[in-house]
């Protein structure tokens, strides 16, 4: 599965299990893509010693690309 080949306005489903936890094959693709916001500089920069110095306009630029893609949503356990 390719993030970037999708049709706009469509995204990718991401299974979670009881404890939020990620699985299945999407969850390699949620991963990856967690691994780029994070990786983007411009968004996430080092320059920060800590999460909580950090401006809220760029942890919440970074959530919103996460958002654009990914839907997070609970496997029904019967």
């Amino acid at each position: 599965m390719e993030l970037y080949d999708l049709p706009v306005g469509e995204r990718v489903k991401v299974s979670r299990n009881d404890a939020g936890q990620p699985v299945g094959a999407e969850a390699g693709v949620l991963a990856s893509y967690l691994g780029i916001v994070a990786r983007n500089a411009s968004i996430l920069p080092i320059s920060y010693e800590s999460w909580h110095q950090m401006p809220n306009s760029n942890k919440n630029q970074a959530l919103d690309l996460v958002k654009v893609i990914i839907i997070l949503y609970y496997i029904i356990h019967y």
